[in-house]
């Protein structure tokens, strides 16, 4: 209702309590809000460029010429061109929530991300029966040679004993451990480091589908699809080489225990998505084999740690 005279306030503040203005109050809440979302996107944004940073920082290798537990090494794969393996801890694997990518890319260098461990298997868990460069042993050697090589094999391993200053053997059963550092920096497995499960690297296959996918993950999540086996490359010197010394910057061959396959990059590198400088390509656990029965150099590693 207009009343002549008096000029009309068509501001309304609506309710006042005490000073309280209920449009001041809700303009503040909205800007309560957005400084809020703004701050938890910085947040966000600087965690992610932090993940980054962690992956990224230089890592130490050994200074060795054979394979000990716990010296950082290099995996490199040799199909055409040096790849180096590679594992980043911010992607978990669609296809396994538990594990995330591991691939292959290029520029070698000793970073977080692509320095790894082995530590031999205190129990295997995986059939005996099952791996043994897959069943291959048999058809590959004769009866007297296996007869000759299980007793030479025997006599090493009895004067040799395991122990802390015992290098990795060819044919030895080991666990690949990511950086303890890089792992204890990550969102996804920093909460189980310390006291906790140790994260290595991994073939696991989903139900549905038979794609052998190449992880890492926490070693109780993988049980026996954490387990490798290291052999040279030439299937010659398998049998004349296992159980001596792991040599670095030799050309080998990493052998997935419970599959029997090597890993690996395939007949051609495929491209993997990377927000990284650097190209990368998938890591799949298949072995390339020739008219020979024999892996070719899509499976090809060398172990090194730089030396000259």
């Amino acid at each position: 209702m207009s009343i002549p005279g008096v000029t009309q306030n068509i501001y309304s503040c609506r309710t006042m309590i005490n000073n309280w203005y209920e449009e001041r109050a809700q303009r503040e809440e909205v800007l309560r809000r957005y400084l809020e979302r703004e701050a938890s996107g910085d947040l966000k944004a600087h965690r992610v460029i932090a993940q980054m940073e962690n992956i990224l920082k230089p890592a130490a290798l050994a200074d060795a010429r054979v394979l000990f537990e716990g010296d950082g090494v290099l995996l490199v794969n040799h199909n055409a061109r040096a790849l180096m393996l590679a594992c980043d801890p911010r992607y978990p694997l669609k296809e396994y929530p538990d594990g995330c990518r591991v691939s292959l890319c290029e520029g070698v260098a000793p970073l977080r991300r692509s320095v790894f461990h082995a530590r031999r298997v205190a129990q295997a868990l995986t059939d005996q029966n099952l791996v043994k460069y897959g069943k291959r042993l048999a058809y590959m050697f004769t009866a007297q040679e296996l007869a000759s090589h299980e007793t030479k094999l025997s006599t090493l391993s009895a004067t040799n004993a395991i122990g802390e200053d015992v290098p990795i053997r060819y044919g030895e059963r080991i666990n690949i451990l990511c950086d303890v550092d890089m792992i204890a920096d990550s969102d996804k497995f920093g909460k189980i480091g310390g006291a906790g499960d140790e994260v290595g690297l991994g073939c696991v296959r989903v139900p549905g589908s038979s794609t052998i996918h190449v992880v890492i993950g926490p070693l109780g999540c993988l049980h026996k699809d954490a387990e490798f086996v290291i052999e040279p490359f030439h299937a010659s010197l398998r049998l004349e080489l296992e159980g001596h010394p792991v040599l670095l910057d030799q050309p080998v061959v990493v052998r997935h225990c419970a599959t029997g396959h090597c890993i690996g990059s395939g007949e051609a590198p495929k491209p993997a998505p990377t927000d990284l400088d650097a190209p990368e390509f998938l890591c799949q656990c298949r072995s390339v084999l020739n008219q020979h029965r024999r892996e070719t150099e899509p499976n090809l590693f060398t172990l090194t740690c730089g030396r000259d």
